[in-house]
């Protein structure tokens, strides 16, 4: 299990925050995601057998987020 924190830009609101988490926790391998808009952050703790902070920041890129790995 690995646990990075990165930030994250184009969050603004608290239902930024929500979408980023969902988008997050959702993925395959990852077992949590602690998101805050301020500082603007993401925690997240996975199994990096499943998958990496690449593939999560693609999905999050997808959705007009971005995480600076």
């Amino acid at each position: 299990m690995q646990t990075n924190q990165v930030e994250i830009t184009g969050m603004t609101c608290d239902g930024c925050v929500r979408t980023v988490r969902m988008i997050l926790e959702k993925q395959p391998g990852v077992q949590s995601a602690v998101v805050t808009l301020s500082p603007s952050q993401a925690e997240v703790s996975f199994d990096e057998n499943v998958t990496s902070l690449e593939t999560l920041n693609a999905v999050v890129s997808k959705m007009g987020y971005a995480m600076k790995l």
